[in-house]
């Protein structure tokens, strides 16, 4: 609404016999990726918006490469505003499974411990329940193991290891 607005106005500039500056302007595009629509980047080094740059900076950057390493998003931590939803789903339902596989960890360990009635009703029998202790300790170094990993992968998920990837489109 507000082009058609500003091209009445143009209009009626022009047939009050004015002139009007057609040079392309520097009006903000929208992002290419519509989810980061709605949040704001600025240039490291000028701090210049995204697709929104002063007309007279003199920065190097591109204001339209939306893949740029010299944009900070709002908050300043480094992962685009528009991810931070998605990264916080990831966490919990990467956490969710690593509990999970945790919690199976600990019914096997218990199930292996020397007063277990498991371990007792071998050693009634007869049998030999030091065979198990292998088993008891591969159990507490998978439990470890499951642990270190979901600490790696929730640490890179937070630090925006991840891919972004879109194809640039520029409003014309």
């Amino acid at each position: 609404m507000n082009d058609f607005r500003d091209l009445v106005d143009k209009l009626r500039i022009i047939e009050e016999g004015g002139t009007v500056d057609s040079s392309p302007t520097n009006e903000a595009c929208s992002y290419s990726n519509p989810a980061m629509e709605g949040h704001t980047y600025t240039c490291k080094d000028c701090g210049c918006e995204m697709h929104n740059c002063d007309p007279g900076c003199d920065c190097p950057h591109d204001s339209h490469d939306e893949q740029g390493d010299w944009w900070v998003d709002e908050n300043g931590n480094g992962v685009p505003d528009f991810m931070e939803s998605k990264i916080t789903e990831d966490h919990e339902y990467i956490n969710t499974v690593f509990e999970k596989m945790k919690s199976m960890c600990e019914v096997m360990e218990k199930s292996v411990t020397p007063d277990s009635s498991f371990i007792s009703r071998i050693n009634e029998t007869g049998g030999d329940s030091s065979w198990l202790d292998d088993v008891r300790s591969r159990v507490n170094a998978l439990y470890a193991s499951i642990d270190d990993a979901r600490t790696g992968a929730l640490g890179d998920l937070s630090e925006g290891k991840y891919k972004v990837g879109y194809k640039k489109k520029y409003k014309k």
